[in-house]
């Protein structure tokens, strides 16, 4: 949907210093219909690489294609993106249906149905009760909620969100997960970024993973895991011959638990086949994205 052609920014922070490169030949695409979670360390270039991408600031090479599917021509193309930014301004003598609804206002975007979808869209987030009431009064999840509310309101085939769960306590950020979803499941393409590993690998069907500019890795989420060598845990009904002086296996419950290398699983599954031991589970145990990221990556 959105592919980034060797995207290069440097800013001149100062006449007499040399120019910081903030993004080094950058490619990436967006894949239609999937939740792309954007991870990196703070100052990796997440928020310039959005910014480039909604045409905020200009790249100082390189270039940014959209598919035709969003669009002929750039005015085109923004008309059907919804966009979250990390700080967005609020105006607090406004209700929250009326911020919404103010928003909408400046899009040349006609959108009939604004009420029912707004109805559905804040019961959905559970802030209906408050729509009525100026957001000077709003709590940040509350903000947050009509924050997203707006970004989605016109139905935008594309939803690039910065750091849109930071700040929330856990039922915000739950709430918001689910609404993502359910946004995809409704065929839209998301482009998020989060400091929160757990909550973006719950949610993210491909990890776009960069550090200092520069592109580490762009490929599903399961792929992150595979590269890497992980254990299997296997639980069987009584202790395998030849491993009760081990500790190999520990008791679990009335049954006996161990935890092995990959390299070790046709050996030991062999030993236990030939004491005709029963196998009641076998399962791989996965690394965290976390600990893989900032881990095997950074």
């Amino acid at each position: 949907m959105i592919t980034f052609k060797e995207v290069t920014k440097t800013f001149q922070e100062d006449f007499w210093k040399k120019e910081k490169i903030a993004l080094d030949k950058l490619s990436f695409s967006l894949e239609e219909n999937k939740v792309t979670g954007f991870l990196g360390r703070n100052g990796a270039g997440k928020t310039t690489s959005i910014k480039i991408l909604l045409d905020l600031i200009k790249p100082s090479s390189g270039s940014v294609a959209f598919s035709t599917l969003l669009g002929r021509n750039l005015a085109e193309v923004k008309s059907h993106i919804g966009y979250l930014p990390e700080r967005p301004y609020f105006y607090p003598n406004l209700t929250g249906k009326e911020f919404v609804k103010y928003l909408l206002s400046l899009s040349d975007k006609k959108f009939k149905n604004y009420s029912s979808r707004f109805d559905e869209l804040s019961e959905t987030l559970k802030i209906d009760h408050a729509v009525d009431r100026k957001m000077r009064g709003y709590s940040k999840g509350m903000l947050q909620r009509i924050g997203f509310i707006s970004t989605v309101i016109h139905n935008p085939m594309l939803i690039i969100m910065d750091e849109p769960l930071s700040g929330l306590d856990p039922i915000g950020r739950k709430e918001l997960k689910e609404a993502i979803i359910r946004e995809k499941k409704e065929g839209k393409t998301i482009f998020f970024s989060s400091h929160i590993v757990p909550d973006l690998e719950e949610i993210s069907d491909n990890i776009l993973l960069i550090d200092q500019g520069k592109k580490i890795k762009d490929s599903p989420l399961e792929d992150f895991y595979s590269e890497v060598t992980s254990e299997i845990e296997i639980l069987v009904s009584s202790l395998p011959s030849g491993f009760s002086k081990s500790n190999k296996f520990e008791q679990s419950g009335e049954y006996f638990k161990g935890i092995f290398g990959i390299s070790e699983k046709s050996e030991v599954i062999n030993s236990i086949v030939s004491n005709n031991i029963e196998i009641l589970s076998l399962n791989p145990i996965r690394p965290k994205l976390e600990d893989l990221t900032y881990g095997d990556y950074l």
